[in-house]
């Protein structure tokens, strides 16, 4: 919703009727910002104009459904663009013979707009009885509790739903970032306040490999940890001191040292290892600002965490954010396919300490798990780390990555109580696929199908459950509601011994269900004893 807003400017354009519904206005070109589209459509002589009118872009997404004007034939809106308005066509709801059509683009400040919209919506009020500076008092409101961002997504959502949709047909994770990212006044006061209050700081310990990246990329990083407010943290580089000293003394920060190695760095100074965390970066990967205050936040309403993970995206050298991967809670199974924790992740040190073998490498998360109960693993619901778009988020394994990623598995399932779970490899690479074995004797498996005068539908429901499922212990409870076709009913009498038929009058809720299988029961034991 970027606003490059310089100088104001009409267009107005006059296009060829070769189709009385569909407009290409593909002459019609303008640069991103705020604009008014007015849309005048002059039918022949006895012929009513159209009832609506409709903006749509050639590229596709969402349409714009415009205003209707004072007069008949006569159509309005105020819209923002973040990309530049260009490819755009009009539609109408009906084909009309139309004498000429006329279409001004006139540019308007933002600020400018924003009164518009209020006055529109604030004369929409009045018509409705309702109080004409209500608009007024909620945008100041909405402004002062989510900044500018906020305000402005919920003044275009109440003014026209369209519009939003079509704002975020152009790039939905930029309008997400802005509108739930930007930080209030009271969110940097309560972070100071926090950080003031801290009195066992949690210290996190940052190895970052360079690897073959561009410098540039590399100062990326560097300064992404640089600049977090949050200052207890140490970053090891595996660079030679050298080198290190050098980039030390470029960003003024003693705090950065060297470690040319990839093992575990050795504990600060003065750390005691259940409060010393460790995460792992790479070059390129960038953290967001104040990542590190959250951890800690989060490290301080839970202490007893050994890791800990957030959500990210992917960053472009640009700086360009996209790809945004919103992460579940702990989930032991989700974890087994695929190693969805990602970065940042945050182990703590007596942790890593207490495996046989402390390497960092992509294997330690599940080396950790058979150690921790699901309590000790948190998520942070915050974007809190940019993974550079250079390096691929699941890289091709190697034979030995393979089963070493195979063998830690199989461990966790062990420590699970499930030694006798089959994993094996999936598609996409880097996902595995968990095969539990049927317990034994099996138990049962009720099937509950809902019908009502439809045999045909009933009948080849049943018939593909009795001939395809491999599986020996299930039953097929069908519930009849109030069936009267005498197709039907004649099908549901002579079930066999798998297949019962019951009657239910109510609605079937995903609620109700343990109450049906109860209720089933009870008549199938009367039935039995009768």
């Amino acid at each position: 919703m970027t606003q490059h807003v310089t100088r104001f400017k009409t267009t107005t354009w006059k296009g060829p009727i070769d189709d009385a519904r569909h407009l290409d206005l593909s002459g019609l070109s303008a640069r991103p910002g705020w604009y008014h589209i007015r849309v005048s459509v002059y039918p022949t002589a006895g012929m009513q104009p159209p009832q609506e009118a409709t903006l749509r872009r050639d590229t596709g997404g969402p349409g714009l459904r415009l205003l209707r004007g004072s007069a008949a034939g006569e159509f309005e809106l105020r819209l923002c663009s973040g990309r530049p308005l260009q490819q755009l066509r009009l539609e109408f709801d009906a084909p009309a013979a139309l004498k000429a059509v006329r279409v001004t683009l006139r540019r308007h400040t933002a600020l400018g707009s924003y009164a518009h919209i209020m006055r529109r919506i604030s004369r929409n009020d009045s018509r409705r009885n309702g109080s004409r500076t209500r608009i007024y008092r909620k945008s100041w409101a909405r402004w002062r509790r989510h900044g500018r961002e906020g305000f402005l997504l919920r003044l275009i959502r109440e003014y026209h739903p369209y519009l939003v949709q079509w704002l975020l047909s152009e790039d939905p994770y930029r309008i997400w970032i802005r509108t739930t990212e930007i930080p209030r006044r009271s969110d940097l006061a309560q972070i100071a306040t926090t950080l003031d209050k801290l009195t066992n700081p949690p210290h996190i310990v940052l190895l970052l490999t360079a690897g073959d990246t561009p410098p540039t990329q590399l100062r990326a990083t560097l300064e992404s940890v640089c600049r977090q407010a949050y200052p207890h943290w140490t970053l090891y580089l595996d660079l030679q001191p050298a080198e290190v000293d050098s980039l030390s003394a470029d960003y003024g920060n003693d705090r950065i040292a060297a470690h040319p190695s990839s093992d575990l760095p050795a504990l600060p100074p003065q750390q005691a290892a259940d409060s010393c965390y460790f995460a792992h970066l790479k070059a390129g990967d960038r953290l967001a600002k104040d990542a590190l205050y959250y951890v800690a936040d989060a490290l301080r309403q839970r202490p007893g965490i050994k890791i800990l993970y957030s959500d990210e995206d992917t960053i472009t050298p640009e700086g360009r954010r996209l790809d945004p991967h919103f992460k579940p809670d702990w989930s032991p199974d989700l974890v087994l396919s695929y190693n969805y924790v990602g970065q940042l992740c945050l182990y703590r040190y007596d942790l890593i300490r207490s495996l046989p073998s402390s390497k960092p490498n992509d294997t330690l998360l599940y080396r950790c798990l058979p150690l921790l109960a699901d309590t000790e693993i948190a998520h942070i619901p915050k974007v809190l780390f940019h993974r550079s778009s250079l390096s691929p988020r699941r890289p091709p394994l190697s034979t030995d990555e393979e089963q070493a990623a195979l063998s830690v598995r199989r461990a966790y399932l062990t420590a699970l109580g499930h030694g006798n779970a089959v994993v094996e490899p999936a598609r996409p690479v880097g996902t595995y696929r968990v095969r539990y074995p049927v317990p034994r004797p099996q138990p049962l498996v009720s099937l509950l199908i809902p019908t009502r005068d439809r045999r045909d539908l009933l009948e080849t429901c049943i018939r593909s459950v009795l001939g395809k499922t491999s599986y020996s212990n299930f039953e097929i409870l069908v519930l009849d509601n109030q069936s009267k076709d005498p197709a039907t009913l004649s099908f549901l009498s002579p079930f066999g011994e798998r297949i019962s038929a019951f009657t239910y009058c109510a609605t079937i809720t995903p609620s109700t269900i343990q109450q049906l299988i109860t209720l089933v029961r009870k008549q199938q034991k009367a039935t039995s004893s009768a």
